[in-house]
């Protein structure tokens, strides 16, 4: 399923709520992590990235720009960073589908991911899975 030009609107997420392990369609995983230490497996891409990162929200400055911080306990995008090369950093764009967060990793704002490329949280051990 494409989305196409139905994106929806980005919500605020907080910190527990990013916590976790996140996967998409494709065998990416992603772990974020409250120390704001990241991993992640299956990167698409031509570029070797690192298997450990650090990822932080995006606080909005007083001169209208955006910069990810450490200090952020919310925000609406957050960067993922495993590595120094470009293929390896990403922004997460926060979603909500059907009741639960979704991570989108498509920053053009006339685009969004496939239903695929979606970054859905895992079921941590021993909790039940969401209802659709």
């Amino acid at each position: 399923m494409v989305l196409g030009h139905q994106r929806p609107d980005e919500v605020t997420v907080g910190q527990s709520d990013m916590l976790g392990t996140w996967k998409d369609g494709y065998g990416m995983t992603l772990h974020l992590g409250p120390d704001h230490q990241a991993t992640a497996d299956g990167i698409p891409g031509r570029v070797p990235c690192e298997h450990d990162g650090t990822w932080m929200f995006y606080v909005r400055h007083e001169s209208g720009t955006f910069v990810s911080e450490r200090s952020a306990t919310e925000g609406q995008v957050a960067s993922a960073t495993f590595g120094k090369s470009l293929g390896c950093y990403f922004e997460l764009s926060v979603f909500r589908i059907h009741g639960e967060y979704v991570l989108c990793t498509v920053d053009d704002p006339d685009s969004y991911c496939t239903d695929r490329e979606l970054l859905r949280k895992a079921p941590e051990p021993n909790t039940p899975a969401a209802m659709p």
